[in-house]
C-alpha cells in the first residue's frame, strides 16, 4: 500500500520494534525523515505506542491509511506478537482469534506480509505435544490468510524457532502455503547459529526479513545497527539473492534512545552493500 510521491519500488523499510515508544503518527513522521518510504507497523502490540488496535479495525485503518498519504510512507507489513506455545487451550484459541483480526486489518490496508511468532516457550521446556499445538494453530490461521492472500512469516527468535533446524521442524507440520519464514540474521546469530548457516537450511521459505546486527559488550552479546557488529554482510545477501529473494529489507535497530540514528546508519550500510 501506497501513495503516489512514495518511492515504493525501494525494498528497504523501517521495522517497528525500535520506534515502539512513537505514537503511531510520530511512527510515521520520523521514517518519512529518515528518507525511508515504507514501514513495518505494530497491531495489538500493548507494550508499544506506535500499534493498531484490531478491534477497532475500520477507524484504524482509515487513520493509518491517512497517515501513509500525509507522510508517503507505505505500510509494508504488520508486525504482531501472538504465542501459539501457550499451556491452556483456551489462551491458544484467543492466539488464533487474535491473528485471524490481524489478517483482516492487515488485508483491509492492502498489507500482504504479516511479521508473526511460533511461540515464547523455554527450549527446554518444548515436547511433541508443543509442536502439535504450534502446527494446528499455523494451519487454522495459514488457511485464513490463504483466503485474504496474506503470508505470515515466523521470525526465528529463540526457544522453538532458535536455529534453522528448529524452524524446519516448526514449518515441518503446517500445511498452508501462507505461512513462510522472517529471516532474523542477527537473531540466529544470538541464539548460537551462524546466520549463513541457518539461512541456507531455510532460505526457500524466506519471504520477509529483519536487519540488525550484533556486538560484544563486556563478553555479552547485545544487537546493534546493522553494520555495525560482528555479522559478515556479503555472503548472507549474495545466498539471499542467489534464492530469488525479493522482499524487504525491514531496519529492526532496537534501542529508542538513538533509533533515528542507528536506522540511519543501517540505511546507509545496506545501500553501500548494494540493497536500494
Amino acid at each position: 500500500m501506497g501513495c503516489c510521491c512514495c518511492k515504493s519500488n525501494s525494498k528497504i523499510i523501517a521495522a517497528a520494534w525500535g520506534f515502539r515508544k512513537l505514537s503511531v503518527e510520530d511512527y510515521f513522521k520520523s521514517v518519512s525523515k529518515l528518507g525511508i518510504y515504507g514501514l513495518e507497523l505494530h497491531i495489538d502490540a500493548k507494550e508499544t505506542k506506535n500499534s493498531l488496535d484490531s478491534t477497532n479495525p475500520e477507524e484504524e485503518a482509515k487513520k493509518a491509511k491517512e497517515l501513509s498519504t500525509k507522510y508517503c510512507v507505505s505500510i509494508s507489513s504488520i508486525a504482531i506478537g501472538n504465542d501459539f506455545t501457550l499451556e491452556n487451550d483456551s489462551d491458544i484459541a484467543k492466539q488464533i482469534e487474535n491473528v485471524k483480526r490481524a489478517i483482516d486489518l492487515a488485508d483491509m490496508l492492502n498489507t500482504r506480509i504479516i511479521r508473526i511468532f511460533a511461540g515464547f516457550i523455554e527450549k527446554s521446556k518444548i515436547t511433541e505435544s508443543t509442536y502439535k499445538k504450534v502446527w494446528d494453530s499455523f494451519n487454522i490461521v495459514g488457511k485464513y490468510a490463504e483466503n485474504k492472500n496474506v503470508t505470515l512469516c515466523i521470525e526465528n527468535h529463540g526457544g522453538i524457532t532458535a536455529n534453522g533446524d528448529d524452524c524446519l521442524k516448526v514449518l515441518k507440520g503446517i500445511k498452508s502455503k501462507a505461512v513462510a519464514i522472517n529471516f532474523d540474521p542477527a537473531n540466529f546469530y544470538f541464539y548460537g547459529e551462524d546466520p549463513l548457516k541457518g539461512l541456507r537450511k531455510v532460505a526457500k521459505y524466506v519471504k520477509y526479513a529483519h536487519w540488525k546486527d550484533v556486538k560484544k559488550v563486556n563478553g555479552k552479546l547485545e544487537y546493534c545497527a546493522f553494520g555495525e557488529g560482528v555479522i559478515d554482510w556479503p555472503p548472507i545477501i549474495k545466498e539471499l539473492s542467489k534464492n530469488g529473494y525479493s522482499g524487504y529489507y525491514s531496519i529492526e535497530y532496537e534501542t529508542f534512545e538513538d533509533v533515528e540514528r542507528g536506522t540511519l546508519s543501517s540505511l546507509n550500510k545496506l545501500k553501500e552493500l548494494g540493497i536500494k
